[in-house]
């Protein structure tokens, strides 16, 4: 028997002993309920991330065949097939480019459509070669649910009956000034994305992919021990509870893209699962955690306590060591990561930390020298591309200015032979021979017509022409067109009448030169084509989605045209057929023109046509509505001007012309003094006094820019105006900035000479 003091203090010990083991027993059951709920919390947080992850991925999928196709949108390698579906060079062009876009991302196909032509070409590494297809209504159940989406790009999955594979399908929409021109984008085998997207799951989770026919897919490489593997390629029924299913279907009806959690029971193993509807592609991303022995056992969790002093001892060695094996390590390579990311390749993170660390090192010096040499290529590539563009801007400006000289060279002759013609027209001619003088001026106005449609389309081709803005009237335009077309609708026996609906406000804000043009070409080719009955133009206008758009139609009796020559009197030098060039004449450059123009101009056109019956062309221009001044078109006058005691200095170069001038201002009284150079020019107006000048540009020993700026000086007031055969917009905006008074341009348009003199008249 122990002594009471030792029994006594055996109690004390054996209570202390209880009261510790009581609050450790305690103190850990409540600290294991803590790690399990942090643990399910974590878990659920972990969860979360991973289908996010996978969600990401899935949309990252196609980012670089997004990028290569873009490159090829901004060459505009696509839009310009997709306009021309039928040109074999054009179909090269785009085939090439989508074969080096799916060279550069090991897609396992690709697709090219145009809209217009119904029609593309195919690829997929199956066959082996590209196939042309048509879209047929079959096709519209994939194909009009894209177009329809206004989205750019979609990424969506879909079985691929020609292949019998199951493809995810990235379809980039192509629009062109909100017009559809197509669709172009690459697939990937929908198992190839499998893999991808599960192979970096993490050990603690088992991720899976439910797709759009509800077939659960695993990754081909994940070999993981998880029953949920067994179901592998099988429907979700087999896998998930009817209530979890209902619930997914749900968010798919209502696109609920959030990420949800469930605990399920798969196999009799108890898992948190979380879900996540991916919806660009309609399928799950699903991340499962396995519940089981997650609670742990107390032994376990006293195990963990009385491991925690010697974990405490380690915890110290432990630091020091990753200190110095992998802190320092790390930070060096941040530093030398961050070299990097700041443009400088010749850092090197060197030898380093434990052999993981050094591995890492090792292969951040190797792609180190990769990103150098391909940033080296880079830059030589952009050089190159530098180079080429301004070799281009070279050659487009010697094409300009080649232009601008022939336009020069060729009106110079024009003038003087329209200058005699309209001479002619104002004399006393016998019928026959005014009958000579009207060909004569119709053939020289046609060769006119020809070099202004010339430098058009060359404008239009290297996107320098711009339109101008200001008020007119479109009842003007008509009253101009018919007029310019009386003679010929005349001689040809047939009518043209004018139907302009009761409800047409005039007053528009636009560029009036071109609508007139538009529209006189659409009424010119009506007349050349029409032998029997006649031409009619309508006018008319509506509104929609706020805008005001004038319509124009022009319709003939004429020879008509086939479905198939409407499809290329829009393409340049073309016309219906051969027959129509050797019979009726023309370059086939004007309707190009006149599309051309309506583009600019945000408008549409359209052609109806019947073969022998005739043609309608109706054009619609979005334009705005404006108020017009009682004076702003200013009448020609057709009484004679009268320039008594007005003294006008001509500096022109050319005999011909200047006999031209001195015949056309003969009837006007004005006394006209010639000078054959810019210098001359300036010596006569040192000598004399004159109320105005006209002056050539082009001529020897002074030009007229020089002669310009010295009269200038001499007299500030005097009006100059330059009279030259330099017709093109920038050259008549040049002028226009020196001070000069107005544009005369070669061949000289009597009527224009005289309105433009009238005003020193007044």
């Amino acid at each position: 028997m122990l002594p009471p003091s030792n029994s006594l203090t055996a109690r004390i010990v054996s209570l202390i002993f209880v009261i510790f083991t009581t609050v450790y027993v305690i103190a850990y059951y409540f600290a294991s309920d803590y790690v399990y709920t942090t643990r399910l919390n974590l878990s659920e947080q972990n969860l979360s991330q991973q289908v996010q992850i996978i969600s990401e991925r899935t949309l990252s999928y196609f980012d670089r065949d997004q990028k290569l196709i873009e490159i090829g949108l901004e060459k505009g390698v696509y839009q310009q097939w997709m306009r021309n579906a039928n040109d074999e060079a054009l179909s090269e062009q785009a085939i090439n480019e989508l074969r080096v876009v799916c060279r550069l991302v090991d897609c396992f196909g690709w697709f090219l459509v145009s809209d217009d032509f119904r029609s593309g070409f195919s690829f997929n590494q199956q066959d082996g070669h590209y196939i042309a297809d048509q879209l047929l209504p079959e096709d519209e159940i994939w194909y009009r649910p894209i177009i329809d989406s206004g989205k750019n790009f979609i990424i969506d999955s879909s079985f691929e009956a020609k292949t019998q594979v199951n493809g995810v399908f990235l379809d980039y929409v192509v629009r062109e000034d909100e017009t559809l021109l197509g669709l172009v984008g690459t697939y990937a085998k929908a198992t190839d994305v499998y893999d991808y997207l599960l192979s970096q799951q993490e050990q603690t989770t088992t991720n899976l992919i439910v797709d759009d026919r509800n077939v659960v897919r695993v990754s081909a490489s994940h070999n993981g021990e998880d029953p949920v593997n067994q179901f592998a390629n099988e429907n979700w029924s087999g896998v998930f509870s009817s209530e979890v299913i209902d619930s997914l279907k749900h968010f798919a009806k209502n696109r609920d893209t959030r990420t949800h959690l469930f605990t399920l029971t798969i196999n009799d193993h108890e898992y948190l699962a979380a879900f996540k509807y991916i919806e660009q592609v309609e399928w799950y991303a699903v991340s499962l955690y396995s519940l089981s022995g997650s609670n742990g056992d107390f032994a376990l969790v006293a195990a963990t306590a009385v491991s925690i002093a010697i974990l405490l001892f380690f915890v110290a060695i432990t630091a020091l060591v990753l200190n110095m094996q992998v802190v320092r390590p790390l930070n060096h390579l941040n530093s030398v990561v961050n070299a990097i990311d700041n443009g400088d390749f010749s850092v090197k993170a060197g030898k380093v930390g434990t052999d993981v660390i050094q591995n890492l090192a090792t292969h951040i010096d190797m792609m180190t020298d990769t990103i150098a040499e391909q940033f080296k290529s880079l830059r030589m590539s952009n050089t190159a591309l530098q180079k080429a563009r301004v070799d281009a801007d070279q050659a487009n400006k010697a094409k300009s200015e080649f232009l601008s000289n022939m336009s020069h060279e060729i009106r110079t002759p024009m003038n003087g032979v329209l200058g005699i013609l309209q001479i002619l027209e104002k004399s006393d001619l016998p019928q026959a021979s005014r009958e000579l003088v009207y060909k004569a001026t119709y053939s020289a106005d046609a060769l006119l017509v020809i070099i202004n449609d010339i430098l058009d389309f060359s404008k239009i081709e290297a996107n320098k022409l711009t339109l101008e803005s200001r008020p007119f009237s479109m009842r003007e335009v008509v009253d101009n067109v018919v007029s310019d077309l009386s003679l010929n609708v005349e001689k040809k026996g047939i009518s043209l009448s004018v139907d302009i609906n009761a409800d047409f406000e005039d007053g528009w804000q636009g560029d009036y030169v071109r609508v007139r043009q538009i529209l006189l070409n659409l009424a010119s080719n009506a007349v050349k084509f029409t032998e029997t009955g006649g031409v009619r133009i309508a006018l008319d206008m509506f509104h929609v989605d706020e805008k005001t758009v004038v319509v124009m139609a022009v319709s003939d009796s004429g020879i008509g045209m086939s479905t198939e020559a409407q499809q290329r009197i829009f393409d340049r030098f073309t016309q219906a057929d051969t027959s129509t060039t050797r019979k009726y004449g023309g370059t086939g450059l004007g309707m190009a023109i006149t599309v051309s123009l309506i583009a600019l101009m945000d408008g549409t056109i359209e052609v109806n046509s019947i073969e022998n019956k005739g043609t309608t062309v109706t054009v619609s221009l979005p334009l705005e509505q404006v108020s017009l001044s009682e004076n702003l078109q200013q009448p020609v006058h057709d009484e004679t001007l009268d320039l008594s005691g007005k003294r006008i200095l001509v500096a022109e170069d050319n005999d011909i012309n200047q006999t031209i001038i001195a015949s056309m201002l003969e009837d006007t009284n004005a006394k006209l003094i010639f000078a054959k150079n810019g210098e001359i020019a300036v010596e006569a107006f040192r000598k004399y006094s004159f109320d105005a000048v006209l002056m050539d540009i082009q001529m020897p020993v002074m030009d007229g820019i020089e002669a310009f700026s010295l009269i200038k000086e001499i007299s500030p007031n005097v009006p100059i105006w330059a009279l030259t055969a330099n017709v093109m917009k920038e050259e008549v905006e040049y002028y226009t900035k020196l001070g000069f008074t107005g544009h005369i341009g070669k061949p000289i348009n009597l009527k224009y000479l005289h309105l433009v003199l009238s005003e020193l008249a007044k």
